[in-house]
Formats: C-alpha cells, sequence, structure tokens
C-alpha cells in the first residue's frame, strides 16, 4: 500500500514539475521571467485540489483569500493569484492546462502577472484531475 501511494506523489510530482514547465515556456514567449516552484504554494494547491475533487467546495476558487492569509504566515509575498483547472485522466495534463489558462483572459493575466514564484497542486481522484497554480509576487518589504 506504501508503495502505490509513493508511486501516486511521484507522479503527481512530475506533473506538477510538467505543468510548471509549460507555465515558464508559456512566459518565456512573451518574454517574461520564469517562475521559480514554492513549495508552501503548492502544497495549499494539493489541499485546495483534493477539496475540490472529494469535499463540498462551492467553486474551484472559493477558499483563495484563506489560502493566501495560511501562506502569508509562511512567507513573504505582495500579490497572489490563482488558477485552477479540472480535467479528465485522459488528457495529457501538462499541455491541456496551460492552454486551457491561457484561453482565459482571466487566467491570462494570472499566468503573465508580476510573479516571481508559483506552487502547483496536482491530484487525481475518480477519473478528474485538479490542478491548481498560486503565483505569488516579490517578498514584501520589511
Amino acid at each position: 500500500m506504501f508503495a502505490l501511494v509513493l508511486l501516486a506523489a511521484l507522479s503527481a510530482g512530475s506533473i506538477e514539475q510538467d505543468v510548471l514547465g509549460g507555465v515558464n515556456r508559456y512566459r518565456a514567449g512573451r518574454g517574461l521571467s520564469a517562475l521559480e516552484w514554492n513549495e508552501a504554494a503548492a502544497a495549499e494547491a494539493r489541499v485546495h485540489c483534493r477539496h475540490l475533487l472529494t469535499g463540498p467546495v462551492a467553486s474551484p476558487h472559493s477558499g483563495f483569500d484563506g489560502r493566501v492569509a495560511r501562506l502569508r504566515k509562511k512567507i513573504s509575498f505582495r500579490g497572489a493569484a490563482e488558477n485552477v483547472g479540472l480535467l479528465s485522466l485522459r488528457d495529457r495534463l501538462g499541455d491541456v492546462v496551460v492552454r486551457m489558462w491561457a484561453g482565459s483572459d482571466t487566467h491570462r493575466r494570472n499566468l503573465e502577472g508580476p510573479y516571481q514564484r508559483t506552487g502547483i497542486g496536482v491530484v487525481q481522484s475518480n477519473g478528474m484531475v485538479c490542478a491548481a497554480q498560486i503565483l505569488l509576487g516579490a517578498a514584501a518589504p520589511q
């Protein structure tokens, strides 16, 4: 059982990195800097995806202010945004999710925004995949 859980975690981690690669290729194509990985934001994104796929969450962006508040207790940043995508397992997530976000005005502004760090959480359940991205700006002035 532990091996199956570990395998699922490794698979999700590689998918998260695949999505990050797609985001950074998208940004590079628009002359924007690459986003650095932030594990605290990724952990929040994973929890949110679990709630979306298995719990009573009203909409994909419900609770965003709470996620940001929890992150502010751990790290310093000035601005934050969020992208969320729900897909079926048959989709090629790394490519599809970035195209999906880029095709939405709001999500595209987030992708192209003045952020330096990001965390991406990917959770699979019941034939569906949730990918959530939390983007963070520069550290807040001390």
